[in-house]
Parts: structure tokens; C-alpha cells; sequence
């Protein structure tokens, strides 16, 4: 069986850092091509930001970057999601977007008792992280049991002479991110 996630979140807010992080860093399968087609101007839409599959009991879980401006244009994706990893940049040099319009796209088009992963990185302290996050993103037509939040901290900044400027993160913390994805996804199933 396929399931999807959605990796999403404001430009700048770490998404592709933390897909691009994981397929250096551990083994992945392709990215299974969902089943609704989507068309603009007569083209199909292709994946052009990281996407990618982990298999897992017997499921590929795919996952699939779009950022805010895309996913709000292409509801599509949000409603196809089995998951929503929101991802929230405490301390953004630059900040494109609306976290409401994001909220308000992913709220109004999410199936019935999808689970979101908010996920917070740049803090100072897990609290902060946990309460700015939490603050940022309310939810009205959610239970709180739809909703976790992950946090991650920044790691050091090198260039790599094949990928260019790449940030080094905690391997086991990165690791537990996406498995958090795919938990909240199995304790559903489950249910």
C-alpha cells in the first residue's frame, strides 16, 4: 500500500533542507506517482522538488515537497495527503508568505483525521520551540490527537564539493522525523 506526506511550509522555512538531508544520509526507495493526475495548460504536473519513498512494514510512505504558494494553487496535493509535515522556521532570515493562508489551505482541504507534524527548527530552548510553533499554527476543526510537533535544531553549515552549501544535521534526529510521519500515519491506520 502507498501512503503520502506532504512536506510542506513557507519558502525558507527548511523543507528541502531537511528532505535533501535525509536522501545524503540514509537509504530510500523511488517516489511512487500518486494516483490523481493533475493538468495546467494542457501538462501534467511533474515533482520538481525532493520526493522520495521509505518502506516500511510492508508500505511505501512517500514522501513530496511543496511549498506554500504551490500547495495553496494545487489543493490536490493536499487533499491526497495520508500525512502534512508542516514545516516552521523560528528564526527566518526572510519570510515569504502567509502562515495563515497556508493554515487556512491545509485545514479547509486535508481529509478527516489527518495527522499534521509541525515541525519546528532554529530555537532557543524545546519550550519556545513548542509554544511559538503551537502559537503560529491553531487549527479549528482539528483534535489535538491530529496534532504533533517535532523539533529539530540547526547543524553546521559546510560545503560539499559534489551538493554545494549543505547544512549537517543529527543523522538519529532526522531519522525520528520522518518515522514520526510514519507512526502518526500507522496509529491512524490502526484505529
Amino acid at each position: 500500500m502507498d501512503y503520502y506526506i506532504l512536506v510542506t511550509g513557507l519558502m525558507s522555512s527548511g523543507k528541502s533542507t531537511l528532505m535533501n538531508e535525509y536522501m545524503h544520509a540514509f537509504p530510500f526507495k523511488d517516489f511512487t506517482k500518486p494516483p490523481n493526475v493533475v493538468k495546467f495548460r494542457g501538462m501534467e504536473f511533474e515533482f520538481i522538488d525532493p520526493a522520495f519513498a521509505i518502506n516500511y512494514g510492508g508500505h511505501n510512505y512517500n514522501f513530496y515537497e511543496l511549498d506554500a504558494p504551490t500547495v495553496q494553487k494545487w489543493i490536490q496535493f493536499i487533499k491526497m495527503a495520508d500525512a502534512v509535515m508542516l514545516v516552521h522556521n523560528l528564526q527566518p532570515k526572510i519570510v515569504y508568505g502567509s502562515h495563515g493562508k497556508l493554515m487556512s489551505a491545509i485545514e479547509d482541504n486535508i481529509r478527516e483525521n489527518t495527522p499534521i507534524l509541525l515541525i519546528a527548527n532554529n530555537y532557543e530552548s524545546e519550550e519556545e520551540a513548542i509554544e511559538k510553533t503551537k502559537s503560529m499554527y491553531v487549527f479549528q476543526r482539528l483534535e489535538e490527537s491530529d496534532i504533533e510537533v517535532v523539533i529539530i535544531s540547526s547543524g553546521d553549515t559546510y560545503f560539499d564539493k559534489n551538493y554545494g552549501m549543505r547544512i549537517k544535521m543529527n543523522e538519529d534526529h532526522l531519522k525520528d522525523v520522518f518515522f514520526c510521519a510514519i507512526k502518526l500515519i500507522s496509529n491512524k491506520t490502526k484505529s
